[in-house]
């Protein structure tokens, strides 16, 4: 009912089968589906749910069967080794990462996900999944002579050139088709010419060759006919085929341009008692070969993200433990959302909402997920981010900040008064704050240290090295009773900077453990 574009019957009758198998995770799944195709988001995100509230009992993995063709290697690795019981954990830590939009509570790439692939299911199907490409080694070497033909025609056309074509540089073995998608870790190794790893993925997916991008990326910001290469388009050259027989993708991405090209089965015309093929996978140069496992490997969300994302961010040890560190963010425009995912994709913290964002962490290296919203429309960054270790045996700092204002105290009110966009006001005073942690004490009970504050401005690696006399050197030395976080903040004169772009460093020397130095540093704008 789904391919025939009929949610709301495909919806009703699985209600009615429901009503007789309850714990149906399949029929979940499919009024999931159907309420995402009628763009009830709402409702599908509650039976998505209900169906993976019972994947515990899915011995015929019907949820990992719609979304394995967007799974990275690690992913499939990992699926195949979880227990049942922490199936409903795996599936969290899959979706998380990939969600579009953290402001939001739902994830929108579950619901762009299932009507990619009912569109998919309903435009690419796999037609003719026994087509001897896959089976015959023969067939796969007059594939490759005839894929070398097509290539020096569309070099006698000006569409790739002597460097570039890949019947140069030999990439297409006997296994030509099995060799791109085990570039794009989607079978087994290239080597493996007799492999069938192109009919086992296309008929596993139910799709041919585009439907496994279209499913990852969407729609392709250029599809032309007749040439593989948008890139560089031209006559296709394959003598007694049409232009149905040759497509060509192109994806803008922000590391540039990606082109993939495509070639029915029938364009081959290799033997005039071939049924009509599906499309394949055709990369007629290397970096159509480099696009495929960048297509292949990653996604692309339809969901917008046009705002550019301002972020500061700053990490203090933790007052009340040993080992977990507090990270604190900021962002412009000022309602925002940010999450900390590990390595497997497990969702370790999250915060949403205006003004200051505070997650508690352990030590570690994290993906960064951060959203902001401006009246609906969205910023989204996405990144690694690093939680340093804090210990007690070593001199160390926390971040270092400066708040637009000098009456405050203490580390909260400080950090909310520091603007997101590191911009402050000229002629006003600032409060630089650090805390310093594991400075030695005397017999006394005592810790003894000097700070420094250098404000040099930013005009260039050589203008810095240069321009000695344009540093303003702020210098203390301080004693107080030895704390396991010892507070640092100093109110800074407004004469003292005048408007301009400074790279503020703090160095922090233990007088009592000599030797022992310190720093930290960041980017300001006084205006």
């Amino acid at each position: 009912m789904l391919r025939l574009d009929q949610a709301g019957r495909a919806d009703s009758l699985a209600a009615r089968a429901l009503e007789q198998r309850p714990r149906d995770e399949a029929l979940l799944l499919l009024r999931a589906e159907a309420n995402f195709a009628a763009m009830r988001d709402s409702a599908g995100y509650a039976w998505y749910d209900s169906a993976l509230a019972r994947e515990n009992d899915d011995s015929a993995h019907v949820m990992w069967n719609v979304v394995w063709m967007i799974a990275t290697p690690g992913e499939d690795a990992r699926y195949a080794a979880t227990r049942p019981t922490e199936r409903r954990a795996f599936f969290e830590a899959f979706w998380g990462p990939r969600d579009p939009d953290l402001v939001t509570p739902g994830n929108e790439r579950i619901a762009e996900h299932f009507r990619r692939l009912i569109y998919v299911q309903q435009t690419f199907p796999l037609q003719f999944p026994m087509n001897s490409f896959f089976y015959s080694a023969g067939r796969r070497a007059l594939a490759t002579t005839w894929t070398r033909g097509y290539l020096q025609a569309m070099a006698s056309h000006g569409c790739v050139s002597g460097v570039d074509t890949l019947s140069s540089v030999g990439f297409l073995p006997e296994g030509s088709q099995d060799a791109a998608l085990a570039a794009a870790g989607l079978g087994p190794d290239a080597s493996d010419v007799d492999s069938t790893a192109g009919a086992m993925v296309m008929r596993r997916a139910g799709f041919d060759a585009r439907g496994l991008v279209w499913i990852r990326y969407g729609k392709p910001d250029v599809r032309t006919a007749s040439t593989p290469d948008p890139a560089r388009p031209c006559d296709n050259g394959i003598p007694g085929s049409s232009a149905i027989d040759v497509e060509g993708w192109l994806y803008y991405t922000a590391a540039g341009p990606r082109t993939i090209g495509f070639v029915r089965g029938t364009g081959l015309h290799l033997t005039p008692t071939d049924p009509a093929g599906d499309f394949l996978f055709m990369p007629i140069t290397q970096r159509q070969v480099e696009s495929g496992r960048v297509l292949l490997r990653t996604e692309r969300t339809s969901v917008p993200a046009p705002l550019n994302a301002h972020l500061w961010s700053a990490v203090f040890r933790d007052a009340g433990s040993l080992k977990g560190v507090d990270v604190y963010f900021k962002a412009v425009p000022e309602t925002a959302a940010v999450a900390l995912w590990d390595s497997l994709g497990t969702l370790t913290a999250l915060a949403r909402g205006p003004g200051l964002l505070a997650l508690h962490v352990n030590p570690g290296r994290y993906n960064l997920g951060a959203d902001v919203d401006s009246s609906g429309v969205l910023g989204r960054l996405r990144q690694s981010f690093t939680v340093p270790f804090i210990a007690d045996s070593a001199l160390r700092l926390s971040s270092l900040v400066l708040a637009a204002d000098t009456t405050i105290t203490g580390r909260l009110p400080i950090l909310s008064a520091v603007p997101a966009d590191l911009t402050y006001p000229a002629g006003h005073p600032v409060l630089a704050y650090a805390e310093l942690y594991g400075l030695a004490s005397d017999v006394d009970g005592h810790s003894h240290y000097r700070v420094r504050y250098t404000f040099v401005p930013s005009r260039g690696l050589m203008a810095r090295l240069l321009s000695h006399r344009d540093r303003i050197v702020l210098e203390y030395t301080r004693e107080a009773p030895s704390r396991r976080i010892m507070p640092e903040q100093v109110a800074i004169d407004p004469q003292s900077l005048p408007p301009g772009r400074y790279q503020v460093t703090l160095e922090v020397s233990d007088l009592v453990a000599v030797g022992r130095t310190e720093s930290v540093s960041l980017e300001i704008t006084i205006r």
